[in-house]
């Protein structure tokens, strides 16, 4: 299971390069949450992530990155806003999600990635 939740990835010059080749290597396609311990959507958002997960048969790997410990991800990838959602496929963003939507759209967006990147 490469599923990471509820704790934070803390990204840095030491284990950036980990965790990169850890989304080249997955056949499965991968969500980052940025996320902020003061955002009170990012902590709604993730328990509804972490229940559509375990409704999928764990077809894709989740990753929490808290911006406030993980500087050198959050400049690479540009985020401005939490929450924020890329989505990932070998390290490439197929698609980001940045504020507040709602849980069926977020339901809709992690079905269909899960159908395309795994079938």
């Amino acid at each position: 299971m490469c599923m990471i939740m509820l704790r934070n990835i803390t990204l840095n010059a030491s284990n950036r390069v980990s965790f990169r080749s850890k989304l080249v290597r997955t056949r499965k396609f991968s969500i980052v949450y940025f996320w902020a311990r003061w955002c009170a959507a990012c902590r709604e958002s993730i328990e509804f992530i972490r229940q559509i997960y375990l409704g999928t048969s764990q077809k894709f790997c989740i990753y929490n990155v808290n911006i406030g410990n993980s500087s050198l991800i959050t400049n690479e990838y540009n985020i401005k806003c939490v929450p924020t959602l890329l989505f990932l496929h070998k390290y490439k963003v197929m698609k980001r999600v940045s504020g507040v939507i709602s849980n069926e759209r977020l339901s809709e967006i992690i079905k269909i990635f899960s159908i395309k990147k795994n079938h």
